[in-house]
């Protein structure tokens, strides 16, 4: 889910909705895997929306009113969409002339002005002053009780099924959302959760924004020239430096340095994933029934530009066969991760 999603959403809510935290099927479904998939598996998620089924900012936002939301959230979120709107008004193309992909993810670049002015315009509203890192990991502790944070269904199952033996993939996080460390304890308290789920939340590589910890109220800045990650273009640059990562730790420990290229997996929600989406060997987009706001964005931008998006149980109906040069021409959908274990899109 996307910066903007959430301060749109934030106009419409006076309080959390707490709701019950159902009981998920976390039973492993490892069969998909052939044996003679010889190449590891890199999923990656985006959190808001993908796997969490709501965004998460208000409550990350609100860390220090909890379980209110902050006062001042309201006017940050007034002024970030006055931004968006003045950005978008003068931007060439404009939304219905773009019908390439290069010039969609480049209009999606170009958002880096707006996130960066509400990036500094959160951190002198000094909503995280003295926000220290206890307080998010109760935060975390206190919304997974209380149900205000659900993930998606068949969660468990696919992240263990990826962390398998027989996938020997590796799981990450790729996010917008704030923080690194609420996202992990949410995750790891949800694992222990799930009777015996066999997920391991520290493997779990967390890619996400992080907000200092301290009197100061800053947000830190991960990437490079005081960028912190803002848009489309800074996940796939994450993307991009999980797959390096991955490919260093794999060619040093298997076949005497035999090149171990991981099938990428990228599973996102809004037009912020859509860098990824298309850059992964195998892109897959979570739908609910009715679409969201941001699932509907990006269904909308994907028709725009050409790219077609089948559901995933189409897979095996094709007979297809994945991998090869991305997502660019195909990207596929699901409901839950249920659906995607079941679909053979795992292996082969």
């Amino acid at each position: 889910m996307s910066i903007r999603a959430t301060f749109s959403l934030l106009k419409r809510l006076s309080c959390f909705s707490i709701q019950p935290n159902p009981k998920l099927d976390t039973q492993a479904t490892v069969s998909m895997i052939s044996k003679d998939f010889q190449r590891p598996l890199l999923l990656l998620l985006d959190w808001d929306g993908t796997l969490t089924t709501t965004t998460t900012l208000p409550l990350i936002a609100s860390i220090a009113t909890l379980p209110t939301i902050h006062p001042k959230l309201a006017a940050l979120s007034n002024a970030y969409a006055e931004d968006f709107k003045a950005h978008d008004a003068n931007y060439r193309p404009a939304k219905q002339d773009r019908v390439t992909i290069a010039q969609e993810l480049h209009y999606l670049n170009s958002l880096h002005s707006v996130e960066n002015i509400s990036i500094e315009r959160i951190e002198a509203s000094g909503i995280f002053k003295d926000v220290w890192t206890g307080d998010i990991e109760t935060a975390a502790a206190d919304v997974v009780e209380n149900g205000s944070i659900i993930l998606r269904n068949g969660w468990a199952r696919l992240v263990e099924l990826v962390q398998s033996s027989q996938c020997t993939g590796k799981v990450g996080i790729v996010s917008v959302a704030w923080s690194r460390r609420f996202i992990f304890h949410v995750l790891a308290l949800y694992g222990r959760m799930e009777g015996g789920a066999d997920v391991h939340a520290g493997d779990v590589e967390i890619r996400a924004n992080e907000i200092e910890g301290d009197a100061s109220g800053r947000l830190e800045r991960c990437l490079g020239n005081g960028r912190g990650i803002w848009t489309a273009g800074d996940k796939v640059e994450v993307m991009d430096g999980l797959v390096d990562a991955f490919m260093v730790v794999e060619s040093g420990e298997v076949d005497g340095g035999v090149d171990r290229q991981p099938m990428v997996i990228y599973i996102g929600d809004s037009t912020t994933d859509l860098a990824c989406l298309l850059k992964a060997e195998v892109g897959i987009c979570v739908r609910d029934k009715p679409l969201g706001e941001e699932q509907r964005g990006l269904k909308e931008t994907l028709e725009r530009i050409g790219v077609a998006c089948l559901h995933v149980g189409e897979f095996v109906k094709q007979g297809q066969d994945v991998g090869g040069e991305g997502g660019r021409n195909r990207l596929w959908w699901a409901t839950d991760f249920h659906e995607v274990c079941e679909s053979g899109i795992l292996g082969r």
